[in-house]
């Protein structure tokens, strides 16, 4: 028969390359001509690199003619470091090999965990590595957690570390369960 498309994605093939069977170092997407094709954030390649553990520490984005090409966050790569239980510690979003601030107003992320695997600190650092308030109006969120579907609280906080209101003119929720 003829090729058809994916009928969500709308492309025909993928092509990947392999580090193992559980890591693609690539991935290319074409249309039913074999023509390159652009996923909904605009790219039509990816690659990565990984640690020995097998964590993703970077991946870049490309165009049609093979050229980096920034994502709709506004970033042409991301690089990743990890805790020793694997956990992402650090985000960095870079244009063109220089930090940029991404759609969340952040050049960088930093996380941190609890004793039971949860993100209870989210720190946002803008493209000179300084504290920056993301889109939402925080440059830090703390959270604390009864188990990994319920937070009990949260507190917002603005680049100086005090709490800051958010749009609702909260700083800080309780909860019970």
């Amino acid at each position: 028969g003829e090729p058809v498309a994916h009928a969500k994605n709308l492309y025909h093939r993928i092509d990947r390359t392999w580090r193992d069977a559980n890591h693609a170092t690539s991935e290319a997407w074409f249309d039913t001509e074999g023509n390159p094709m652009a996923l909904k954030d605009m790219y039509v390649r990816i690659e990565r690199d990984f640690d020995e553990k097998g964590n993703a520490t970077e991946e870049r984005y490309y165009g049609p003619d093979g050229q980096p090409i920034a994502c709709k966050a506004g970033y042409d790569e991301i690089h990743q470091k990890y805790n020793e239980k694997n956990q992402v510690i650090r985000i960095e979003y870079l244009l063109n090999g220089a930090p940029v601030l991404n759609n969340i107003g952040a050049a960088a992320l930093e996380r941190e965990y609890d004793e039971k695997g949860n993100v209870s600190v989210e720190r946002y650092y803008g493209t000179e590595n300084e504290p920056i308030r993301n889109t939402s109006g925080y440059a830090r969120i703390d959270r604390t957690w009864l188990d990994k579907d319920h937070v009990t609280s949260e507190a917002w906080y603005d680049e100086n570390g005090q709490p800051t209101a958010l749009t609702d003119t909260y700083c800080r929720v309780e909860r019970e369960y």
